[in-house]
Parts: structure tokens; C-alpha cells; sequence
């Protein structure tokens, strides 16, 4: 019944029937399968698996079951079950092509839509061969073969499609075809497919994305910015709402960023309508980081600065920031803010990855430190550079940075050894500049034989150098201060012959002049002079020719010679410089000890110029030279003439005069000198002067002035020395005698009879009993004089002396014959050995006669 009803389509009662049959175990397999065929005709696909799924190991249903199976996986989306239950019909033998090819469909189509385009190739082929097929169909298998790498078979297929005149799959065809081409690089065939692609627009996003294609195409075989600005537009005016549109304005902005249009490149950033922030903020900052690049390169440092500070403020593309921090350095360097620069350049230093800036960094902070002059930094950032870059092709350029750097802090000898590798290595062209700092050296410390070498040898090696006029200078001014003038005059005369220095030029005529007028080559000197005058008229190198000249008229005392010359040329002077001049003269004859010459120059002078402020030093000059003559006497009235008021030359005049009059022993004269120094004389000098003029007045027998300047050695020179203060006080009490001023005689001779010296003692022991003889104790000085006799026995002119103050005494007693007897017993003792003592007792003798 069951089998009956579902011949005749009747479904639901087939259902009913065939149930109960199942139920009762009756021809299951039929059941099942009749039960399974209308379930899927009735797309109850789940009761449809149910049934047939039952069927899958009969030997006889299965081939009937499993593309039911299939095809309700496929319409299932369950492509695996697709391919297991079509593979596993498929590998049974049938003589039903159609379902054979069918069921080849279903699997090629469920790997199809696994993207397995491999696994799909082979059931594609076995359906194509079998039946009839679709357009549709052979696209699938194209672009399967195409997928699986089967390019060549893929193309034939693709042409098939095309030819079909389907004008959708066409589309896809030729789109596929394109995409084939621009895979194998062939980008010209690729962009003609695309373009055939557009020509039969029925998907409109597929048409789109191959005129993007094409667009992208142009724009990467343009040549010229251009045309690829204008393959990019072109897509962006027809389709200004693509997905594309960012990429190809990103495009367009590296476009304009690449031939400085930044103010286009700004435009589309602005008006972009980037859905991504983060991107156009990349953007924007790769925009400000190029505009400051481009305007550095161009010189505008403080533009440049502000846009990579800009670039800088964004943070959004990382790869850009630490070439924005190294070119913010570079512009601040430009613009001599070292300080900010080195700051930078540490943040370059600490915020970037290891190793990318290290090595320049050290390189610009050297710089910067060697520009701003702080050498010991530019030393440790030089050495820490050539420690990372041994081989840097700027070796050589760091090293003479290096070098000079090493110079400015006073390390000589580790400069020279830079500069001489530099030479010897020839690791810069400009060696000729080494080798002056090298001489520059050797001047700073005054090695003047290895600055001499050193010239010599660049003279030699670099002919061809600028610095070849002011080498040849310096050198031609070394044999000049030598006395080699063979060697420097024909330097001196290459410099002024080649040299494009004018001031070189100069101050090699100069140079020139001198020598020749130390050859006493005055007359050529003179030309010489005249020369640099006219050539440089009222330069500084003008001014020292006029001087040159002037100092060889005055060399020859010829001031009047001299003034005639510059009246020929020109020169203005009045009479005050005349005056100088001729001083000048006279002085110079004077320095070079030509002192009779310089007597008359001088007399000369004084005569033109009464009133001149030199007077005070002129007579000074004069009396010198007449000094010097040994003229002592003209000597004495020049030196006189200077002591009668203060002056610069007051004291050297008394001084001089001190010796003329020590040597004339005119001792008068020679007091008032030593009075008048000893006024303005140094105080621990004066000293000496007193004794001077202790001795000078004793000579004079100035007895006043005597006792003065006793009693100043005494309280002073003397004060220390015993000897040497009774010797003094000796001198002072003498003195005091002879002016009559007993009681400071009597005061000083107390003091003296406790000295040492016994003959000095004795004598202030004869003075005691003279004194007592003035005060009337007649007995008391006889006794004195006796006990002076006693106690000073070997003191005979003393004994002598107080014998003849005896017998004075016995005079005034009255006793006159003793008297007599004692003057005669000092005659015949003692009168041979001292005549004052003989004289005076002869005369005493004679008076009682």
C-alpha cells in the first residue's frame, strides 16, 4: 500500500503506510528509502538525512541514498558532509553519468566554497566532461585552476566564459584574468583585462575596485609626480566615497610631500575624510616632519624648527620621531642654540632605539661643543665617536677638530701627534692647514727652531697653499729677528710680489725697508717707506712706514731732513710733533750712549724749545752724559739744577752728585747733598746716611752737626753694636769738648767709663778728674789722677794727659816748682811719643818760665 501511494504522489498516506511497515520490520531498506525520497521533495531535510543516512552501508541503496545526502549537505551549508557523502558515492562504480557528474558538482561546488579550490579542480573536470555545462560553471573551474596555481589551464577556461557572452561572468572573467596577469607581474596585460572588466558593468563594486586597480597601476609606472597625481585623482573625482579614497590621498599627500607642495599635501590632510585618527595623525605628522626637512634644506632654520616641534607634538608614527628629534638638533645648531642642541641630542640619545642615532649623536654633540668652544667636551664626545666609527669617512675632519681642540686646552703634545697623523696618513686634503696648526703650537710655546722647521717644510710642500703668504711672512720675520736677513729679504720680496694679502704685502715692504736700512741702504729703505704710504694712505701699515722713516732721520739726527720729507709727501704735522721728534733725536742719541752727540742734541733742543714739558728730563739727560764724559763739573751744574725742587729725577741727582763730590772730596758740598737725601731717602736707608754724615762733618769739623749725627747712630745703627756705640758716644763727647758744653761732656764721659775698652775707659777717667779740676776739688782730681795712673798703667797717653792736668793743678795750689818738675818729667818721658802731649806740657813749662 505504502509503495502504491507513493507511486501515485500521494505523500501523506505513503508516509502513514510505509511508518506502520517500518514499525512491523516489514522491507525496511524500501522504507527507508521511499521515506527518505519524500521527505526531500518536501525539504524536510533533517527526516530526509534521517532516512537515507540509514541506507549508506546497503550495498544495493547506498548508490541511491548518498546523493540525496550530498546535495542536502550542500543546500546545508555543511560542505564536509557534502564531500564525504559525494566521495563516497563517486567511488562507487555507476552507469548514471548525469548523476555522477551531478554529484561532482555538488563536491567541486562545497570545496569551492571552502576556498579549496585545489580539492575542487578534479570533480569540476569530471562534471565538465560529462554533461553539458554552464557558463557559471566553467567560472567556478576557472577560477579553481586559477586558485590551485593551474594558471595556464585557468586562462583557457576564463576564455570560455568570456565567450559564452554571459556578461556578468564575462566581467568576472576578464577581473580574474587582470588579477592573474598582476600576479605574474605583467601589469600592462593585467590593466587591459581590468580595463575590459569595466566594459560590461553589471557588479558595480567589482567595476570599482578594477578601475582602482588600473588607477594604482598608472600611478606605480608614472614617471613624473604629475602623472601619478593624476592617475590618483582621476579615481578620487569618479568615486569620491570609495573605501579607497584614504589610501590614494595618503598617496597623493607622500606626492606632494615629495616635490615640497605642502600646502597641497596640508589641504587634502585637512579635508581628508580619514574614518582612522591615528592614521591621520600620522599623516599629519609625516607632513610637518618632510615641510621641516625641506625648509632646513632650504635655510630656513626657524621655520624648519617649528615644524619638526609640530611633527614631534603629534607622537602617533614612531618611526619618524627620532629622525624629527635628530633634524630639531640640526636646526638648532643652524641657529647657534648650542645649549638646546646638546639638550636635544641627549633626548635623541635616551628616547630611540639602541644603536640608530648613537654614533651621530656623539658626532653632533662633539660639534656643538667644539662650536661653542668647550673643548673638553668636544674631546670626550670626538674620542667616544671614533671609539663606535674607527673607519667614519670623516675621520680625517674629526681628528683636526680633535687636534685643535687638544691645542685650545693646553695638550701640545697630543695635538701634534693627531696633526702628524693627519700628515703622514693624508687623511685630509687640507694638509696645508695642519700643518700651520702644528707652527701654531710650536709659536705658543716658543719652540722657535721647530716653528722655523716647520715653516721651512710647508714653504716646500704646499707652494700652492693660501696660506702660503702669511707661512713666507712669518718665516722671512723669524730670519729677520735672527740676523739672517739673506734668508728673509727674498721671502719678504715673493710676498710682495705674489701675495693677494694687501696687509701682507704691507708688512712685508716694512719689513723689507728695515733691512735695508740696517744695510745702511737708507735712501732705497726710505723709497720703500714711501711706498706702503701712498699704497695704503693713512693705514695702520702707513702710520709704521712714517715711524720706520722717521726713525732713520732721527738715527742720523737729521729732524729737519725729516720734516722736508714729509712735506713732499704730504704728511701733516705741526709743530708740536717736531718738537717730539726732535726730543726723539736727541733721546735716541742719549739710549745709544753717542753722550757727546747727545750733549749737543739735547743743548740743541732746550735752545728751539725752552718751555718744553721735557725740560726736567732733558737736563736729567744732560747731566747724564756729561756724567758719562766724566765732564764731573758740568756734570755737577746739571745735577744742581735738578735738586732745586722735586722732580722725577730729584733723587738720582742727589745720588749722583753723592758720588761726584765723595770723588773730589769736596766734603762741604758732598753734606748738603747727603742732608737733602737723607729728607727723601727710605727710611731703612737713612742709616747709612747718618754715618755718612757723621764721618763728613767730623772731616768739616762741623762739631754741632757732629754731635747731631752721634747722637742719631747712637739712638739708631749703634744701638746694637757695643763696639760700635762707644766708638760713637767717643766721637759725640769729642765733640761736645771742643763746642765747650761741659755738662753734656761730663754726661756722656759718666757713661763711657763702664765700657770695656780700657783706653776709652781711661779717658773717661781722666775727663772725671778734669772736671773735678773745673769744680774747684783741686786734691780730688790730684787723687783722680793718681788712681787713674794705677788703675790704667798701659794707658801712657792718658797717664801723660793727667800729668799735665796735674801740673796745672799744683799751678793753681801755688806750687809751681813741682809743677815744674812734673811738666819737665813729661817732656823727657813722654814728649817723643806724643807731640800734642810734648807740645802742650812745652808750653804749660814755658808759661811758668
Amino acid at each position: 500500500m505504502g509503495y502504491s501511494d507513493f507511486m501515485a504522489q500521494d505523500y501523506v498516506n505513503a508516509k502513514k503506510n510505509l511508518k506502520e511497515a517500518l514499525v512491523l520490520g516489514s522491507k525496511e531498506v524500501e522504507c527507508n528509502y521511499l521515506l527518505g525520497h519524500i521527505a526531500y521533495v518536501e525539504n524536510d531535510f533533517d527526516a530526509a538525512i534521517k532516512h537515507f543516512d540509514v541506507l549508506t552501508k546497503d550495498p544495493v541503496y547506498s548508490v541511491r541514498a548518498l546523493p540525496y545526502l550530498a546535495q542536502i549537505s550542500y543546500k546545508n551549508k555543511r560542505f564536509d558532509l557534502a564531500q564525504k557523502y559525494g566521495s563516497q558515492f563517486l567511488a562507487k562504480p555507476s552507469e548514471n553519468e548525469k548523476l555522477v557528474a551531478e554529484v561532482s558538482k555538488i563536491v567541486g561546488e562545497s570545496y569551492f566554497a571552502e576556498k579549496k579550490y585545489a580539492e575542487a579542480k578534479p570533480y569540476f573536470e569530471k562534471y565538465l566532461e560529462t554533461v553539458n555545462n554552464t557558463p557559471q560553471d566553467r567560472y567556478q573551474y576557472a577560477y579553481s585552476l586559477f586558485k590551485s596555481g593551474d594558471i595556464e589551464n585557468a586562462l583557457v577556461q576564463y576564455k570560455k566564459v568570456i565567450e559564452s557572452g554571459d556578461p556578468a561572468l564575462t566581467q568576472k572573467s576578464y577581473y580574474q584574468l587582470a588579477n592573474n596577469w598582476l600576479q605574474n607581474k605583467d601589469k600592462e596585460k593585467a590593466k587591459k583585462e581590468y580595463l575590459n572588466s569595466t566594459l560590461f558593468p553589471i557588479d558595480k563594486q567589482l567595476e570599482e575596485d578594477a578601475l582602482y586597480k588600473v588607477s594604482k597601476i598608472d600611478f606605480e609606472k608614472a614617471t613624473s609626480v604629475e602623472q601619478k597625481v593624476l592617475a590618483l585623482k582621476g579615481f578620487i573625482d569618479k568615486y569620491p566615497f570609495s573605501v579607497h579614497k584614504p589610501e590614494f590621498e595618503k598617496y597623493l599627500t607622500n606626492q606632494y610631500l615629495s616635490i615640497g607642495d605642502y600646502e597641497k599635501a596640508k589641504d587634502i590632510l585637512q579635508n581628508s575624510d580619514y574614518k582612522d585618527p591615528a592614521a591621520l595623525n600620522i599623516a599629519k605628522q609625516k607632513l610637518a616632519y618632510k615641510n621641516g626637512i625641506n625648509l632646513y634644506k632650504e635655510g630656513n632654520y626657524q621655520a624648519s624648527l617649528d615644524a619638526l616641534e609640530e611633527a614631534l607634538s603629534y607622537e602617533a608614527d614612531p618611526t619618524i620621531k627620532p629622525d624629527a628629534i635628530y633634524w630639531k638638533s640640526q636646526a638648532l645648531a643652524k641657529l647657534g642654540r648650542t645649549d638646546e642642541q646638546v639638550a636635544v641630542l641627549n633626548k635623541l640619545e635616551t628616547e630611540t632605539p639602541e644603536g640608530q642615532y648613537n654614533s651621530s649623536v656623539q658626532y653632533q654633540k662633539a660639534f656643538a661643543f667644539y662650536q661653542k668652544a668647550d673643548y673638553p667636551n668636544a674631546i670626550l664626545y670626538y674620542e667616544k665617536y671614533l671609539e663606535q666609527e674607527p673607519n667614519t669617512p670623516q675621520k680625517g675632519g674629526i681628528l683636526l677638530n680633535l687636534a685643535n681642540s687638544y691645542t685650545n686646552v693646553g695638550s701640545y703634545e697630543k695635538a701634534l701627534d693627531i696633526y702628524d697623523k693627519l700628515i703622514s696618513e693624508k687623511l685630509i686634503t687640507e694638509l696645508d692647514q695642519v700643518s700651520y696648526q702644528k707652527a701654531k703650537i710650536y709659536e705658543g710655546q716658543v719652540r722657535d727652531e721647530e716653528l722655523k722647521k716647520e715653516y721651512e717644510r710647508f714653504v716646500i710642500q704646499f707652494p700652492n697653499s693660501p696660506l702660503l703668504d702669511e707661512v713666507q711672512y712669518q718665516l722671512a720675520d723669524i730670519y729677520f729677528r735672527n740676523n739672517q736677513n739673506d734668508k728673509a729679504m727674498p721671502l719678504f720680496e715673493s710676498v710682495i710680489a705674489k701675495s693677494p694679502n694687501k696687509d701682507f704685502v704691507a708688512k712685508a715692504k716694512l719689513k723689507k725697508g728695515l733691512l735695508l736700512a740696517e744695510a745702511e741702504k737708507n735712501a732705497e729703505a726710505i723709497a720703500v717707506f714711501e711706498d706702503v704710504i701712498a699704497s695704503e694712505p693713512g693705514s695702520d701699515n702707513a702710520l709704521k712706514a712714517v715711524g720706520a722713516a722717521k726713525d732713520i732721520f732721527i738715527s742720523a739726527g737729521d729732524v729737519a731732513g725729516f720734516k722736508k720729507w714729509t712735506q713732499k709727501l704730504g704728511l701733516t704735522f705741526d709743530d708740536s710733533d717736531f718738537e717730539v721728534l726732535a726730543f726723539d733725536a736727541a733721546e735716541k742719541l742719549y739710549l745709544d750712549k753717542n753722550y757727546k752727540e747727545a750733549i749737543t742734541g739735547i743743548e740743541d733742543y732746550l735752545k728751539d724749545y725752552p718751555d718744553t714739558k721735557n725740560l726736567v728730563k732733558a737736563r736729567y739727560m744732560l747731566a747724564e752724559s756729561a756724567y758719562n764724559l766724566k765732564m764731573t763739573d758740568k756734570a755737577a751744574t746739571y745735577y744742581t739744577n735738578l735738586t732745586q725742587g722735586p722732580n722725577e729725577y730729584y733723587k738720582k741727582s742727589l745720588d749722583r752728585l753723592s758720588n761726584i763730590y765723595a770723588e773730589s772730596k769736596d766734603y762741604t758740598n758732598l753734606g748738603d747733598v747727603y742732608e737733602k737725601l737723607y729728607v727723601v731717602e727710605d727710611p731703612s736707608k737713612k742709616p747709612e746716611i747718618e754715618n755718612k754724615l757723621l764721618t763728613i762733618y767730623q772731616r768739616t769739623q762741623n762739631w754741632g752737626k757732629v754731635v747731631q749725627y752721634a747722637r742719631l747712630v747712637e739712638k739708631g745703627d749703634a744701638k746694637n753694636d757695643p763696639a760700635k756705640l762707644e766708638q760713637v758716644r767717643l766721637i759725640q763727647v769729642r765733640s761736645l769738648e771742643k763746642l765747650g758744653t761741659i755738662a753734656q761732656s761730663r754726661e756722656v764721659y759718666q757713661r763711657l767709663e763702664t765700657t770695656q775698652d780700657e783706653s776709652i775707659r781711661a779717658e773717661a777717667f781722666h775727663f772725671k778728674a778734669y772736671f773735678l779740676s773745673k769744680d774747684g776739688k783741686i786734691d780730688k782730681s790730684n787723687e783722680q789722677i793718681l788712681a787713674n795712673i794705677d788703675k790704667f798703667p798701659d794707658q801712657d797717653y792718658w797717664g801723660a794727659k793727667g800729668m799735665i792736668l796735674y801740673a796745672e793743678n799744683l799751678i793753681k795750689k801755688g806750687e809751681k816748682e813741682e809743677a815744674k818738675v812734673t811738666l819737665e818729667t813729661v817732656i823727657e818721658n813722654f814728649g817723643g811719643d806724643y807731640e800734642d802731649i810734648n807740645e802742650e806740657a812745652k808750653t804749660l813749662l814755658g808759661q811758668l818760665n
